[in-house]
């Protein structure tokens, strides 16, 4: 098993350069100025290794990606190869953007000594070219994963369980050259992961999202998932678009619980309007009866709509499965995005027919209501 772990700190500045002057290096002033350039999908600016800066990770890793891959005798067939070096560290290869040429994902170790700044991993992209290898992309990451057969295993236990390979391969947005899927550290609630999509013109992989499990392909949506980080305070889903190589946000849910008094947590959800605006919607829960769940919803602090939930029948031994249809019927009839896409942490749940357990009562404003009837 492969277990690099390391808290990523923005404020570090780059680990990839002079450890005695970090912060005035010409990869770490390149870092910082792409901090407003992140969309909203990404959060961490400092985990792409520049390729044209000189910096000491750069010096080294090039020669790592270069021993690595010239250390087994490539696999010539058609298809993507899987090939786990001697030390145990992880390399996908082959003609992986279905252009005919060969490229590799490589897991990289990074020794204490050779970088005081960086003692995780990192993962490297690369490009076989007349025979030689080079470099096309660095990223800070600390890769954790355990195959299935060390899964069956292994007496240690992680937090989360862990990716099965560093790296997997998904068309997101079914044009045929596929998306990649980085798999990085694992904390107490979760793991972080990268999708990075290949650009054909610079030979490159572009960093597009960051999300705490693994992205996943929903109904033609990109879904990313995220929560607290500690504290079970909430959890998010972000529903995006990709298409022609950007990736545009559909809608979110944002389902919390308050830790504190005064915090800010419960039901939202984000989804597009006609003119193409992102709204915000504020659910909270209202006072019923055991037979009856009642909800507001709020726009710009201005309740546009009380829905009220009658249990048909008493639901089934789920004792969560009340609360996940009436969560589902909102989330559909607020965004148009089909219902059993938002499920508990993992993947899509289907649910039973909604109309099977409970009818639904609306009140409020005219213009929201023939929205929700719209879907």
């Amino acid at each position: 098993m492969i277990l690099f772990g390391f808290l990523i700190l923005a404020s570090e500045g780059v680990r990839a350069d002079d450890p005695y002057d970090q912060s005035k290096s010409a990869a770490a002033v390149w870092q910082r100025a792409q901090v407003g350039k992140l969309g909203p999908f990404l959060n961490d600016p400092y985990l792409v290794v520049p390729l044209d800066i000189p910096s000491q990770a750069l010096t080294h890793q090039k020669a790592v990606v270069e021993t690595s891959l010239k250390s087994f005798v490539p696999n010539t067939s058609p298809g993507n190869h899987v090939q786990i070096l001697a030390d145990g560290r992880y390399v996908l290869y082959g003609d992986l953007f279905k252009t005919g040429d060969i490229y590799a994902l490589v897991q990289l170790p990074v020794a204490w000594e050779i970088d005081p700044y960086w003692n995780g991993g990192r993962l490297a992209f690369a490009q076989l070219i007349k025979g030689d290898w080079q470099l096309r992309g660095l990223w800070d990451i600390s890769t954790v994963w355990e195959s299935k057969e060390q899964a069956e295993t292994n007496t240690e236990h992680l937090p989360v369980k862990p990716a099965e390979s560093p790296f997997e391969l998904v068309d997101f947005d079914q044009d045929g050259v596929p998306e990649v899927i980085m798999a990085g550290e694992v904390w107490k609630y979760y793991q972080n992961y990268y999708l990075l999509r290949f650009d054909a013109k610079t030979q490159s992989l572009q960093m597009l999202a960051s999300a705490m499990d693994k992205p996943e392909l929903c109904d033609g949506y990109v879904r990313l998932y995220f929560n607290s980080g500690h504290r079970s305070i909430f959890e998010e889903w972000v529903f995006a678009k990709l298409t022609y190589g950007k990736m545009e946000k559909i809608a979110s849910w944002h389902d919390g619980a308050p830790y504190n008094p005064g915090d800010d947590e419960g039901l939202r959800v984000e989804a597009l309007n006609k003119k193409g605006e992102m709204e915000t919607f504020k659910i909270d829960d209202v006072p019923a009866s055991p037979l009856h769940s009642r909800y507001e919803i709020t726009r710009d602090r201005i309740k546009v709509a009380t829905i009220t939930f009658l249990l048909k029948k008493p639901v089934s031994s789920d004792a969560q499965l009340e609360d996940r249809l009436e969560k589902a019927w909102l989330f559909h009839h607020i965004t148009g995005l089909p219902e059993d896409i938002l499920s508990p942490h993992g993947k899509a749940v289907p649910l039973p027919p909604f109309s099977e357990y409970e009818n639904v009562e609306i009140s409020g404003n005219s213009d929201f209501i023939r929205r929700l009837n719209n879907f």
